[in-house]
């Protein structure tokens, strides 16, 4: 199923997890958003269907440590998950004070076979310059595997704006392969980003919540559609579901589709662009013909 008339919907930002935590999670985002609506089901399984009724063709499924020790056991639960839905791209993660963090992104890379990184400094509760992620990010870079990193919406988490730890990271790490999760809005305007595409070649930008949002600002909406015309191919969306801006799913997808000027652009950020970021033999049944 595809949403609109694009030929795939790859939904590159889901946060399927454990029944626990999807229960934490939606408790959280209950207190966190007002008038908040949420799917009634925490079942891993449940979820995963209304997602793919709703348009997902395939998912990259997100799913972080909340403190050291716990990684290895989320990285086994999503390997297991994806083993029995090959729609589900399952991402590693790593907290700053794990011990053997190359030792367990190895683990989850090599023997796992996950498709990248993902870290939430905000929620996880660590600074993107953390002294002991150096370790992390040289390793990631090396291996050229995908970062996604959180970034933007400071405000509704009531801390300060990583904008300036991200100008840094960049510069530090410049061939490394960075998605940008909320393109940082709206802590930066959307135009800024533009600089960084131009300056770092292997910088991507995911507009997860952005796409939706950005509608209640009419002129930030036009601005984004103008910036994805030009950079659709280093773009792409999710829907931080079940924890997404809108319930259904479905309405969340359709506004990403919609916020697309033209359909070279929606193949682009629907699916196209999140295949070239991990590789399309990890996509069982994608045709590209």
């Amino acid at each position: 199923m595809s949403i609109g008339v694009t030929r795939y919907f790859i939904d590159a930002h889901a946060h399927i997890m454990t029944e626990k935590r999807n229960r934490g999670g939606l408790r959280w985002a209950h207190r966190m958003i007002k008038d908040f609506q949420s799917p009634q089901e925490t079942d891993p399984e449940k979820l995963l269907s209304h997602a793919t009724s709703c348009g997902a063709d395939y998912l990259f499924n997100l799913f972080y440590p909340l403190r050291a020790g716990e990684t290895r056991t989320i990285h086994q639960w999503q390997y297991q998950f994806a083993t029995k839905h090959p729609e589900v791209i399952p991402f590693a993660s790593i907290h700053p004070a794990d011990e053997d963090k190359i030792g367990i992104l190895t683990e989850a890379l090599d023997v796992l076979g996950m498709a990248g990184v993902k870290i939430h400094p905000y929620v996880q509760e660590f600074d993107l310059l953390d002294p002991r992620m150096e370790e992390v990010y040289s390793y990631i870079e090396a291996r050229q595997c995908p970062l996604l990193i959180h970034s933007g919406f400071a405000r509704f988490y009531g801390l300060p704006s990583m904008a300036e730890q991200v100008d840094t990271f960049l510069k530090r790490y410049p061939r490394m392969k960075v998605v940008l999760v909320h393109m940082l809005w709206p802590d930066r305007e959307i135009e800024f980003c533009k600089d960084y595409l131009e300056a770092y070649p292997s910088l991507y930008l995911d507009i997860t919540n952005t796409a939706c949002l950005v509608q209640e600002h009419p002129g930030q909406s036009e601005m984004l559609r103008s910036f994805i015309a030009r950079y659709s191919h280093r773009m792409l969306a999710g829907s931080d579901f079940p924890m997404s801006a809108a319930y259904p799913v479905s309405s969340v997808y359709q506004a990403i589709y919609n916020v697309c000027p033209d359909r070279e652009s929606a193949e682009n950020v629907c699916w196209r662009t999140a295949v070239h970021l991990v590789g399309a033999e990890r996509f069982i049944g994608l045709n590209l013909t």
